[in-house]
């Protein structure tokens, strides 16, 4: 069955990050799909990250919520980027890891509320840092990221690092 986008948006998620995996966008995922314990999908970084909300506007007019991602002020690290599967090839995936980087971008690495970030007074770019899955590489390097290093094992699976420079908006003088 084709999926049609009608209308697509991302914004901040709200939700604490308990409701996001409570929600089943990354359950559904990471433990039904990829088989990850459920012990070590929601941890401690969580609450401390923003985290990023992707909902489509259906032809009958209602929204779903279709893929989500954390990412991690304090290291510059995106993560947990999860898009249901029959929402999968359309570029969502994309427009969401899109979508964080202008958000870094706006925020000069901080989060929305401030609280969190490192020290980017100055600094014309920031590099952001991705421990990808290695079946996801390819996903991560058509959005730009560069591999650095060899593989590593977390969580059980084997990972990459991947790495993005991104230019910063400029502060306000």
């Amino acid at each position: 069955m084709a999926i049609r986008c009608v209308q697509g948006s991302v914004r901040r998620a709200s939700e604490s990050a308990t409701q996001i995996y409570d929600s089943s966008r990354r359950h559904k995922v990471f433990i039904e799909e990829q088989g990850y314990a459920a012990e070590i999908e929601v941890d401690a970084l969580d609450p401390l990250c923003d985290h990023l909300l992707m909902t489509q506007t259906e032809p009958d007019g209602t929204t779903t919520d279709i893929g989500t991602l954390r990412f991690y002020p304090p290291k510059l690290k995106l993560g947990r980027v999860a898009i249901l599967p029959a929402y999968r090839g359309g570029g969502r995936g994309k427009l969401l890891v899109e979508a964080l980087e202008e958000h870094v971008r706006e925020r000069r690495g901080k989060t929305g509320d401030g609280k969190a970030g490192v020290a980017l007074r100055g600094e014309k770019s920031v590099r952001v840092l991705v421990h990808s899955q290695l079946h996801a590489e390819g996903f991560y390097a058509r959005a730009g990221y560069v591999r650095e290093g060899g593989q590593f094992m977390e969580d059980g699976a084997p990972h990459c690092l991947l790495v993005k420079e991104l230019e910063l908006v400029p502060e306000e003088a």
